[in-house]
């Protein structure tokens, strides 16, 4: 994520997006190398809902499809630093 703010795209998530969303975030915690175990303990917290997405104020930055996504409590900074993970 660049630091330019206008080349940011960034906007509201969907509730049609909660599938391909959940899908993203387990597949960042897979590259971090957890067992198989440990992710089938993570889905249940990174499995969200429509309803999720809309009561959490859901953001996603995107390109050509959507590549990371966060909360109202966890807003990037435009400096592109984050304690959020690339999904």
């Amino acid at each position: 994520m660049g630091t330019n703010a206008e080349a940011l795209k960034i906007r509201v998530a969907v509730p049609e997006e909660a599938d391909a969303i959940s899908g993203l975030a387990i597949g960042s915690k897979k590259n971090w190398n957890y067992t198989p175990e440990q992710i089938l303990v993570f889905r249940g917290e990174l499995t969200l809902s429509p309803e999720d997405l809309v009561s959490s104020h859901a953001h996603v930055y995107f390109d050509d499809r959507v590549t990371w996504m966060w909360t109202d409590d966890e807003l990037p900074r435009l400096d592109g630093k984050t304690g959020l993970d690339p999904i």
